[in-house]
């Protein structure tokens, strides 16, 4: 890389970028790839594979040094890793759907199934800082084998729903959540780098890639909402008491209030047995989600850093990512697609469905949601190398808030119209199935010099709405939670399109940079 080699280099900062400097000339190197660009003062050239580096989060390396190849992201296969690490989410994530679409119906007893999946994404902020230093001492895979252990902790606590049963359990569950998100998206990244050097593509396609590859996890994702649907579905609807004995109520949709009332004395719980035989397969799936990562998931952990930070260093590095402008507008749109998540997953499950058609038919309607959002995961990011992120953005803002808007003002009533219910679930899911991929790689671009501190800050802001949704939903009529996802969506589509102005603006000033010759003609 250097012909001068007695020179002194250092390579440092966090996660993506390394920076070596020698005798007054400073050459940044967007490191993690073989064959990624190095860029002097303002020329662009190629690097060679013999000094291709890595640096990952704050960490010293001399050249001179020779890093392990198992800490690079090009020892990753990477079809073997988005695959297998697709096929565990789908079992862990279908038993995880299909007891969070029935926690509002089953256990909605003094708010027990609210307060639960409430406790769930606050959980979150016991691990936020953690987070980078699980990842270093255990590693993305064994990281991801304790959460699906507590995964099944939470499956197997709904055997005997009480308060002092599923508040723990809920709690380990959400705080192990954070690992989940982060270690996917580590590997899920470290995939696409490592795909796009085996292909030799320019690092240009980079957020194009991103796209595609968490569109194919997505759509993994997707199925989960169909997988744990039609099991819930199924087992209650083969349950005749509940077919029968379900008395559905005239008024639904918005103008139903639960809050202070006994409203919601129209539900009929389905019998014990025929729960238990359905925690029973979500345990199963479980189970089978632990041995797809034990066998088949590549082993993968980021470069140890030098210095080993403090807890409380971690947490400064995680709220030092709010201070970045750019995800400053971004967060609006992100937590106000997690609130509409959480309407979906909730007050549509509750209000719309069981209370017009009762509490059988929630897997069936959150099926078309599953199946569209596993349908357009994988198709409208292969659409966004013709369609672009723009319009990509704008369909799903627009689309959650026309959906928003039928709510409020549309009422199922009894034996509400299937079609209607149907036709909503599918369009959420259209809307899901582009937001996730989008917003997962939008942020990665945005935020990739410190990307593990980063996706914590992401999942810690998506718990926020989550939690912000559900607590909102418990003292509060329903339809004040759709005035607060509307009002953030059109605070989040403005943010959006300054950030985009901003994007495109700096953009354009390093391609203007790149044109500057290297040696200036300087007045004697």
């Amino acid at each position: 890389m250097m012909d001068d080699a007695g020179d002194e280099q250092r390579i440092g900062d966090v996660t993506h970028n390394a920076v070596l400097v020698t005798q007054g000339e400073s050459t940044v190197v967007s490191a993690g790839q073989q064959g990624r660009q190095i860029q002097y003062g303002s020329v662009s050239e190629r690097d060679q594979p013999s000094t291709s580096i890595q640096a990952s989060d704050s960490h010293v390396i001399t050249e001179s040094q020779s890093l392990d190849p198992k800490q690079l992201d090009s020892h990753l296969p990477p079809i073997q890793t988005l695959m297998a690490l697709s096929v565990s989410f789908l079992f862990i994530s279908s038993a995880n759907s299909g007891i969070q679409s029935l926690q509002s119906s089953v256990y909605e007893k003094d708010n027990l199934g609210l307060i639960n999946m409430a406790c769930v994404y606050a959980a979150t902020f016991l691990s936020v800082p953690l987070v980078t230093s699980a990842v270093r001492k255990f590693g993305c895979k064994n990281l991801l084998l304790l959460t699906w252990i507590c995964r099944s902790i939470f499956v197997g606590a709904n055997f005997y729903p009480r308060f002092y049963t599923l508040i723990p359990a809920s709690i380990l569950s959400g705080a192990s959540s954070v690992f989940i998100g982060t270690t996917r998206n580590l590997y899920i990244n470290a995939a696409s780098d490592s795909y796009i050097q085996i292909k030799n593509y320019a690092q240009e396609k980079r957020h194009q890639i991103l796209s595609i590859f968490f569109g194919v996890y997505f759509a993994f994702f997707g199925v989960t909402q169909i997988a744990g649907n039609m099991v819930s579905s199924l087992v209650l609807y083969s349950n005749a008491d509940v077919r029968s004995n379900n008395t559905k109520s005239e008024h639904c949709g918005a103008e139903i209030c639960f809050v202070n009332s006994t409203a919601s004395n129209f539900i009929q719980h389905p019998s014990q047995e025929t729960l238990y035989m359905l925690f029973g397969v979500f345990l199963g799936f479980v189970v089978i989600g632990f041995l797809v990562t034990l066998i088949f998931l590549p082993r993968f952990t980021p470069p140890q850093p030098a210095v080993a930070r403090s807890v409380c260093q971690e947490i400064a590095s995680c709220y030092k990512v709010l201070a970045n402008v750019k995800v400053d507008l971004f967060l609006p749109v992100l937590m106000a697609q997690s609130m509409m998540l959480m309407i979906m997953l909730t007050g549509f499950t509750e209000y719309f469905i069981t209370c017009s058609l009762g509490v059988e038919w929630v897997g069936f309607v959150m099926m078309a949601y599953g199946t569209s959002t596993a349908i357009f995961s994988a198709l409208a990011n292969y659409l966004a190398r013709y369609l672009g992120r723009i319009f990509l953005f704008l369909t799903f803002i627009l689309l959650d808030m026309g959906l928003l808007f039928l709510m409020l003002f549309w009422n199922p009533g009894h034996n509400g119209s299937k079609l209607i219910l149907f036709a909503i679930a599918t369009v959420a899911g259209l809307t899901e199935g582009i937001s996730q991929p989008q917003l997962n790689s939008y942020f990665t671009v945005l935020v990739e010099e410190n990307l593990t501190s980063a996706t914590a800050t992401f999942i810690m802001a998506k718990s926020i709405a989550f939690s912000a949704s559900l607590v909102i939903s418990t003292f509060t009529c329903f339809n004040y939670r759709v005035y607060v996802v509307i009002a953030l969506y059109s605070v989040g589509l403005v943010g959006y399109i300054i950030l985009e102005i901003i994007t495109r603006k700096r953009k354009h000033s390093d391609d203007q940079k790149d044109k500057e010759p290297l040696i200036k003609d300087v007045k004697s």
